[in-house]
């Protein structure tokens, strides 16, 4: 006889369905329990992070097959090809000449940049080191900022070069008129590359700086700092200028800032461009002028009394 199902028979059912259900999910995990939303989520994510690493993996022996086709190539490993960059015209073999101790050096060495930049710093011909960089096949790239030579300074037999910071730079040379002569320096000249610290070269230097960038510079052949600060005579002029006249003298006085009761740097100059002017000559065509009196003029030791040398009246050379 069929048994009747009652309400009681129902329900208990259920709760044994939910039950089973429930063993199921918890075999499933924490995935079984989350809406289709949040799984297509979760697919997403693991997708990126298999496809990260993948891409690591093949970065990394991409790498290091880079790396042994660098190390197959015939250059590396052999010595560097030195490239100077923008070094001025006759310094090239001289810098060349004080990176010997590196050049037989490896490429690939690892420190070479940084040693081939100090053995640059210790040279007195280099201001500067902008960059040393290691390039392909097998160069390095030199960037520096050189000294430039100002001016010759004569100290006992010899001739000195300078730079306008005063900076000994290397040698001894003989005379030669491409520079201005610097002559009168008291004291003993340092060693290369050390600035040379003297009162009297200070103001030979200020001088010259001054004048340089004139179109008339290149009749100025010397300055004459014998009787600086007139340790010689008091009352002769501190410092004289020769020019390319034979025996020709342009008296200047004192240092520039240095100045008292006579003209400054700034009028001397108005004096020099003008007589330049007028007459395409600095020494306006005189043996020996003084342009320290008056600032509108200059005086020749003959015409000193009368004020002689006044710009501007269309005097006749001598």
């Amino acid at each position: 006889m069929r048994r009747v199902s009652t309400r009681q028979d129902r329900m208990a059912k259920r709760k044994r369905s939910k039950k089973k259900s429930a063993a199921k999910a918890g075999d499933k995990g924490v995935w079984a329990g989350l809406d289709p939303q949040k799984k297509r989520r979760a697919l997403r994510v693991a997708a990126a992070v298999i496809a990260f690493g993948a891409v690591a993996v093949g970065a990394a022996a991409g790498l290091r097959q880079l790396d042994r086709q660098v190390h197959a190539l015939p250059h590396f490993g052999g010595p560097p090809d030195i490239v100077l960059q923008d070094v001025p015209e006759g310094l090239d073999p001289i810098i060349r000449q004080a990176l010997t101790p590196v050049l037989d050096a490896d490429w690939s060495e690892p420190a070479l940049c940084d040693r081939i930049g100090r053995q640059l710093e210790a040279n007195a011909w280099v201001r500067k080191v902008d960059s040393v960089r290691r390039l392909p096949t097998g160069r390095i790239a030199i960037h520096c900022v050189y000294r430039t030579p100002m001016a010759l300074v004569q100290t006992g037999g010899e001739f000195i070069l300078i730079d306008q910071q005063a900076v000994r730079l290397p040698g001894s040379y003989p005379y030669h008129a491409s520079w201005p002569l610097i002559q009168g320096v008291a004291g003993v000249p340092p060693p290369a590359g050390r600035t040379w610290e003297a009162p009297d070269l200070s103001a030979a230097v200020a001088v010259l700086d001054r004048l340089a960038a004139e179109p008339f510079a290149d009749q100025l052949t010397a300055v004459l700092v014998h009787n600086f600060h007139g340790r010689i005579d008091a009352r002769e002029a501190h410092i004289e200028l020769a020019t390319d006249r034979a025996g020709g003298r342009i008296i200047w006085g004192s240092a520039p800032g240095e100045e008292v009761a006579e003209n400054t740097a700034d009028q001397k100059l108005a004096i020099l461009r003008r007589n330049h002017e007028l007459y395409g000559r600095i020494d306006a065509g005189r043996q020996v002028i003084d342009v320290t009196m008056f600032p509108d003029r200059f005086t020749t030791p003959t015409e000193a009394a009368a004020g002689g040398g006044r710009l501007g009246r269309g005097q006749n050379p001598a």
